[in-house]
């Protein structure tokens, strides 16, 4: 069996070679993934750091180069090249990067929570307030601090809402349950102090 390269013509005098790409994904489903981050990035990078980024984590990860301390930080840290590779096919290509930078937009909105998403409005009075002093936290009664530091409010889920004395004067509405997706609006006026 011949195993001499085959000449296709007009190919030049030197041989290339091709890595092969780790992923065809489309761009809009790596959406959910930083790229960007992989190769140590803002979104606003340019093509050119993009590449300049690209080509020296891969070095950095090439098993010769392994033994040096910056090529094992990135092992150590669980990156590999396929993923280096990956983040290069789409950023690398104007086209594929334009579609995944919508695709993450898009996702990022979405997952956002939205302030008018809540199920339940509940007024601050049924929120229990706790009182931190300097020994304990303790619910109710009196405390060092006349103003409680937060309150809380049981969910459905037997987890509960809580909402803190910085998220009120910062003018915080919606919160979340500490154990489930549940949200709830709390309702309250805000009292300004006289001085």
């Amino acid at each position: 069996m011949d195993t001499r390269p085959v000449r296709h013509p007009g190919a030049t005098s030197k041989p290339r070679t091709f890595a092969k790409l780790a992923s065809h994904a489309a761009p809009h489903a790596l959406a959910h993934i930083d790229l960007y981050a992989r190769l140590g990035l803002s979104s606003s990078a340019s093509g050119a750091d993009i590449k300049i980024a690209y080509r020296a984590l891969i070095l950095r990860l090439h098993p010769d180069r392994n033994a040096h301390p910056a090529g094992q930080e990135l092992v150590n840290e669980g990156v590999t090249a396929e993923e280096i590779n990956e983040a290069w096919e789409v950023l690398g290509d104007g086209d594929r990067r334009q579609t995944y930078d919508a695709a993450r937009r898009a996702h990022l909105a979405a997952s956002r929570p939205q302030a008018h998403a809540y199920a339940v409005s509940l007024s601050l009075d049924l929120f229990e307030p706790h009182f931190v002093s300097s020994t304990s936290a303790f619910p109710s009664g009196t405390a060092d601090d006349p103003e409680p530091e937060f309150y809380t409010h049981p969910c459905r889920c037997s987890s509960q809402f809580k909402i803190t004395r910085e998220q009120l004067e910062a003018g915080v509405e919606v919160v979340g349950c500490e154990g489930c997706s549940e949200r709830c609006r709390v309702e309250y006026e805000v009292v300004e102090d006289e001085a």
